[in-house]
């Protein structure tokens, strides 16, 4: 991440000086196009998740069309290095298909595979072969699957299932798009809390210690509304000052779990506490602060800054400021996402 963290500036800095030729849309050739697309049904919207395979990039560009309309429209662009995306602006029963591309300054890569899901329903991945996932008996065992294009569950696929009508999705049976079945459901005590609690909470002594959990409320939206963060478990919140703890607040204590629920974050604009980023909405991986500052926009499309810089990616690995602090491992970061997407549960 350190290294790439500067590429676009860099690239940009190039083509500024003409070190770099082309054209407003030109193909970049560092920019080689995302691969392996998929799209499946997921905490009430549609989840993609593709291969970057570009070096340098800006953003990725992501685009859907619903159902059968003629031709796709740009959905939304998310950072360079971000792998997905959740949709949550569907309805139930309704087809999206979508593409991504890379940006890198005025040129773009290629489009990646199409891939297809149906928000709210069963239907997997496109792309995939005839059969792939099929019936009970097809790889991950989904119920009867979407079947390959013009696919019948697909003795040729995967597994090869006896279920499954022909499908125009493509991939995946199952309620979870590729490889069917049910995904594990993610323990916010077992999974997620110790994940944070090691990289950058109390119990590491560092970076968002209980001294933090009320002791920098903004007063002009009130008690209680917005805060800096505390990540440590145990109820806390009714006494405050920074960093005492010891005048009383006039707010409730409340757990870990409802602080990441109930909180607006102090470093995030917004004309009203309503308005600034909350820590997690369940289901939904764009509006949670949580998410975006492990993998995604930290900033918050610049709403987020700390003494005027944008907020950066978290967990800072910083022995001045998070002695006992790590990184999160890319397992502890899927298990987050799959906790919010899942409806944040207090499991």
């Amino acid at each position: 991440m350190g290294e790439r963290m500067s590429q676009p500036n860099f690239r940009r800095g190039l083509l500024g000086l003409g070190l770099i030729a082309g054209c407003v849309g030109a193909m970049d050739p560092g920019a080689e196009g995302p691969t392996n697309l998929t799209a499946g049904p997921m905490g009430g919207g549609v989840h993609l998740t593709w291969k970057d395979n570009s070096t340098g990039e800006d953003e990725f560009e992501i685009e859907r069309k619903i159902g059968a309309a003629p031709g796709f429209a740009r959905l939304a662009a998310v950072p360079f290095d971000t792998v997905s995306y959740h949709d949550a602006d569907v309805s139930s029963g309704t087809s999206y298909t979508y593409r991504v591309r890379a940006k890198v300054g005025s040129g773009f890569s290629s489009y990646s595979n199409e891939a297809t899901a149906v928000a709210g329903g069963s239907t997997g991945t496109g792309g995939g072969s005839a059969g792939t996932g099929g019936g009970s008996a097809g790889a991950g065992g989904g119920s009867a699957g979407a079947g390959g294009a013009g696919g019948s569950g697909g003795s040729a696929g995967t597994g090869g299932g006896s279920g499954g009508a022909a499908g125009t999705g493509g991939g995946a049976g199952g309620s979870t798009g590729t490889g069917g079945g049910t995904a594990t459901v993610v323990s916010f005590r077992n999974d997620v809390m110790p994940a944070l609690l090691a990289t950058c909470g109390g119990n590491a002594g560092g970076c968002h210690p209980a001294a933090q959990a009320t002791g920098r409320t903004m007063a002009q939206f009130g008690p209680c509304r917005v805060i800096w963060f505390a990540s440590v478990d145990a109820p806390l919140g009714a006494y405050s000052d920074y960093p005492n703890n010891t005048v009383a607040t006039g707010c409730p204590n409340l757990t870990f779990y409802e602080r990441l629920l109930q909180q607006h974050s102090m470093l995030c604009d917004g004309a009203t506490w309503q308005a600034r980023a909350k820590y997690v909405v369940p289901g939904n991986l764009q509006a949670s602060l949580l998410w975006q500052v492990i993998n995604g926009d930290a900033t918050f499309g610049g709403k987020c800054t700390i003494n005027g810089m944008g907020v950066g990616r978290m967990p800072r690995v910083d022995a001045m400021i998070n002695p006992g602090g790590r990184a999160l491992t890319p397992a502890e970061i899927t298990s987050i996402q799959n906790w919010i997407l899942q409806g944040a549960l207090n499991n």
